[in-house]
């Protein structure tokens, strides 16, 4: 029987009969696949195409958040990374100041002169436009105190007189020129006498020879100059009204102030009250007196010039008054 067998084994070998193999428990056979499909052992192994991953967008990136703490702009050198440029304070729009009237400076204000000579502003007022004029007092340097208010009553005339600038009530302009007339300044700060007292008492003129020529000839004048105002003020006489409170300040002892007798008219406003003045070849109009109160600094003033007819140049003034009180006119005539 075995021999038979080993015959049949040897015949099939011979004829290369493969078809029969032993079989072998899977235990004995380490290499077999162990599912479907894997390659066979000692088959190099290709790894798989990788897929092409999809581009990503940037994405910015967040800078930190610094939570500022005291003393971080001295320590870093400048306002942290995430705080904005700091803006510009904001310049505000320029504003014109508000629109105030004049003041008068005091009785004495002081303005630059030499050394010998004092300037004092008498008044200020303020013309149409609203701009400022000053009516100012030159004296010798020597008499500033008798002018100042640190006396009673100061009288200056003659060629101790010297004034600049002008007065000025809306177009009209005032001024103190002894080259049209033989002006005098009286400023009174007592109370207690009358200028009508003190222009006769040439005693109690406050620096008197500083501030005249001739101080006996200046109270002869000046006297017969507020008598002329009394005058006129008599309700008998046609222009009485605007004598009447000139008058009564001339001849009150608690008044006080300045007054300008014989100033002159420098210019005229072109109309006045609806009527043109016109262009006149008249010479420079006097006003009888013009001044200012103490202590509200009021402008007053009269003008009460008349001519003869006769002597009239065509298109010329034959007569012309005006009262001013309170910075303002208050009456006009003209002819």
């Amino acid at each position: 029987m075995k021999r038979s067998l080993a015959l049949l084994l040897l015949v099939c070998v011979l004829t290369g009969c493969v078809g029969v193999t032993a079989e072998r428990s899977a235990t004995e056979d380490d290499t077999s696949p162990t599912e479907e499909g894997s390659p066979a052992p000692g088959t190099p192994v290709t790894p798989p195409a990788a897929e092409e991953a999809p581009v990503a967008e940037p994405v910015p990136a967040t800078p930190p958040v610094i939570v500022p703490q005291p003393g971080d702009d001295a320590r870093l050198g400048g306002p942290p990374a995430t705080r904005g440029p700091t803006p510009a304070n904001p310049v505000p729009p320029a504003t014109a100041p508000p629109a105030t009237g004049p003041v008068r400076p005091d009785l004495g204000a002081q303005l630059p002169a030499a050394p010998s000579l004092a300037n004092i502003v008498l008044g200020q007022t303020t013309d149409e436009l609203g701009s400022a004029h000053r009516l100012v007092l030159t004296v010798p340097a020597a008499a500033r105190d008798a002018v100042e208010g640190r006396s009673d009553f100061a009288v200056i005339s003659g060629t101790r007189l010297a004034a600049a600038g002008d007065a000025a009530v809306g177009g009209w302009r005032f001024v103190v020129d002894s080259a049209d007339s033989a002006p005098i300044v009286v400023v009174k700060t007592a109370v207690g006498q009358s200028v009508r007292q003190l222009a006769a008492e040439p005693g109690r003129y406050s620096g008197a020879a500083l501030l005249n020529d001739d101080v006996a000839a200046t109270s002869l004048r000046l006297v017969a100059l507020v008598d002329a105002v009394f005058a006129a003020a008599q309700p008998q006489q046609p222009h009485a009204a605007l004598y009447t409170r000139l008058a009564a300040d001339l001849a009150d002892p608690a008044w006080t102030g300045t007054v300008v007798f014989e100033a002159t008219v420098a210019r005229l406003p072109a109309t006045v009250n609806g009527h043109s003045t016109g262009q006149t070849p008249d010479p420079r109009i006097p006003a009888v007196a013009l001044g200012f109160t103490a202590p509200s600094g009021e402008y007053f003033g009269v003008v009460d010039y008349t001519r003869d007819p006769g002597s009239v140049p065509p298109g010329g003034i034959q007569y012309l008054n005006a009262l001013f009180a309170d910075n303002a006119l208050t009456a006009f005539g003209m002819g």
